[in-house]
């Protein structure tokens, strides 16, 4: 019947194509000139209209002139080899594509499919590409009649159309195969790498990361609706959505892009006008998209395109011009780039008249994900600065914190030393004039003059003492004290130094004893460290009421040399512990008997201990007397003279 008919539209002067012999062992059948046009004006022929039809010969690529209007025709006659049955596959680049064919009973089948029909009308689930597939008898000849839709100023506007592909079904099977674990594999990098951004972004703050993240799902969001995964998936009865995202992608991702060479470069590297041009170009693609939802499928198509190209060229000057300024990240954008760039122009080419390049599709993914590669690589290096940064900031705003707090110390500093100049330092000088001023004038028994004269001696000493904290205080936060170690018995010194508050500790009824363990040798500076002791000895007595005890007590360990002075005075509250070693500092107790206390003796010992690498101990409870406890390091090679036994002594109560 099939051969009858084609017979009777040779005869009546049809200008019909040849037939094409099929051959199970190649890889695509070639069409050309076996392929039939017809065009469809009105969109109202139907199969019974076009079978008698005259039909030009065409290409399987249509140009975009043999795509006006939206409907048109095709014709391709098959004759299947000798044999068994074999399977084909036809796949189409076209919006909706309807094939007919008569079977062996007459019966016209019909199989629709198309990269915008929906996968519950298609006759194969696959959505990219759209395939229809067939089964031929051996020996048999078909004859193929297709109606396409395609809008050549709708969503998928090209210059030119891949309508029809002609494949055994086994090498598209695999094909298919090839395609969707490639697929899985591009889909599943782009997801790794837009939640590896977004990790980053969330922990740096650099918006970098968060435009290299949008140009990555920009690119995903292209290929997923290229592929109708996403439709396939979540809307499979539709896909009226599907060109408005892929636009959406087609516009968002560049623009990502352009703001991610924008800001990971920096504007100091890149100069004023490319910073603009670079941030122009993402607001174009803005404007793109907004061209391309108001129905401008093919001047979007070529807008986004256009914009691409511009944004390669603008990023090639970008990344150079960072890289000779010595940025390192910028010598792999530029690896990146030439990667992609390549890939790019391969796929955008033939919208310009550039020949078709085959897999354009799978050289852009391919590109894409080396480019991803290296530009990790990039961000990378981006993190590892931005580390550093972080740590410089930290270190910056620790130093700038610890600055603060010595100001507001030397403030402090500078108010107590007005209050301390100002009662302190006067209340003995008042005393001084005023026994001066009894002397001269009503001082006649020499009984009087005496005792006005130890007066004035007592007030010059407080003053002479005063002085000298202030001046050891001084040069100890001026950094101007520096202390000479050398192997010390810190026994013998203590001794030496408890002679006068053995008369103190005396007068008051205080019991004062000393323990002395042998070989007690330290690495000291004998006259800064008396300094240490005699402010022990001096808080001691002071603090301590009569008839109460203190205990003195020098001991050795392997390292360390232990000095302990414990009193049974007031104690020391929690409020006093955290203050007690700041200068002109007055603890909340007051002295048993009255002594002036300049609130600097025991900030004096503090640093000079510190000084000699040692530490200062405090043990003591409210109401419980308090233990000093002065740690330093033990000379390593004491004197051989210095071992003596151990040495008790107490003195007065």
């Amino acid at each position: 019947m099939r051969h009858v008919l084609l017979l009777l539209l040779v005869a009546s002067g049809v200008q019909a194509q040849s037939s094409i012999r099929l051959e199970p062992t190649a890889k695509e059948i070639p069409l050309d000139g076996h392929l039939g046009w017809l065009v469809d004006p009105e969109a109202v022929l139907t199969l019974d209209d076009v079978r008698e039809a005259d039909f030009s010969a065409t290409a399987p690529v249509l140009t975009r002139a043999q795509m006006q209007p939206e409907a048109f025709w095709l014709r391709l006659t098959l004759q299947a080899p000798d044999g068994p049955p074999t399977a084909w596959a036809l796949e189409t680049a076209a919006e909706r594509m309807e094939m007919h064919w008569a079977d062996g009973d007459g019966i016209v089948q019909t199989r629709v499919a198309g990269i915008d029909v929906p996968k519950a009308e298609r006759a194969v689930d696959q959505g990219y590409p759209a395939t229809v597939l067939l089964t031929l008898d051996g020996g048999e000849v078909r004859t193929l009649w297709a109606r396409v839709l395609h809008d050549p100023d709708g969503s998928e506007a090209t210059p030119t159309l891949q309508v029809l592909r002609l494949k055994p079904a086994a090498v598209a099977s695999h094909d298919s195969r090839s395609l969707g674990i490639t697929t899985g594999l591009f889909f599943g990098f782009l997801l790794a790498l837009v939640l590896y951004t977004l990790s980053l972004y969330a922990g740096f703050r650099d918006p970098a990361f968060l435009y290299y993240g949008m140009y990555v799902a920009g690119v995903g969001l292209f290929f997923a609706t290229t592929y109708r995964l996403l439709f396939d998936a979540f809307w499979p009865a539709t896909a009226t959505w599907s060109p408005l995202l892929q636009t959406l992608a087609a516009h968002a991702g560049p623009a990502g892009y352009a703001l991610f060479i924008r800001s990971f470069l920096g504007p100091a590297r890149l100069g004023r006008t490319l910073d603009r041009l670079l941030l122009a170009s993402a607001a174009l693609m803005g404007v793109g998209l907004i061209v391309t939802a108001l129905g401008g499928w093919l001047a979007g198509s070529y807008w986004s395109s256009a914009l691409i190209l511009a944004l390669c060229g603008l990023s090639l000057v970008a990344m150079v011009r960072a890289w000779r300024a010595g940025f390192a990240p910028a010598g792999l954008l530029l690896i990146a780039f030439g990667v992609l760039a390549a890939s790019t122009v391969g796929f955008l080419g033939p919208r310009f008249g550039l020949p078709r390049v085959e897999w354009a599709m799978e050289m852009v993914q391919a590109g894409i994900a080396f480019e991803a590669l290296l530009m990790a690589l990039a961000l990378s290096m981006r993190v590892r600065g931005l580390r550093s940064e972080q740590v410089e900031a930290i270190e910056a705003t620790r130093q700038v914190q610890e600055s603060n707090v010595a100001l507001r110390d030397a403030l402090r500093l500078r108010s107590s030393l007005l209050g301390f100049a100002a009662h302190d330092l006067r209340s003995p000088l008042a005393n001084v004039l005023g026994y001066a001023g009894i002397i001269q004038r009503e001082a006649t028994d020499p009984a009087q003059v005496t005792r006005c004269g130890r007066s004035i001696e007592t007030s010059a000493t407080r003053l002479l003492r005063l002085i000298d904290d202030l001046l050891v205080t001084a040069a100890l936060d001026g950094g101007h004290v520096h202390v000479e170690t050398v192997p010390t018995d810190l026994g013998a010194l203590v001794e030496r130094a408890l002679g006068p508050f053995a008369l103190l500790a005396e007068a008051k009824e205080q019991h004062l004893a000393l323990r002395v363990g042998p070989d007690c040798w330290a690495r000291l500076d004998p006259d800064r460290f008396h300094e240490v002791v005699d402010n022990l000895l001096s808080n001691a007595v002071k603090y301590t009421p009569a008839g109460g005890a203190i205990e003195v007590e020098v001991r050795a360990t392997p390292e360390e040399v232990w000095l302990t002075v414990g009193d049974s005075g007031p104690g020391i509250t929690q409020a006093d512990r955290a203050r007690l070693f700041q200068p002109f500092v007055r603890l909340s107790a007051s002295p048993t008997g009255d002594e002036p206390s300049t609130g600097l003796g025991l900030s004096i010992a503090k640093k000079i201990v510190d000084l000699h690498g040692g530490r200062i101990e405090v043990d003591s409870a409210p109401g419980d007397g308090a233990r000093f406890s002065v740690v330093v390091p033990a000379s390593a090679a004491p004197p051989a003279d210095c071992a003596e036994a151990s040495v008790e002594a107490e003195v007065g109560q």
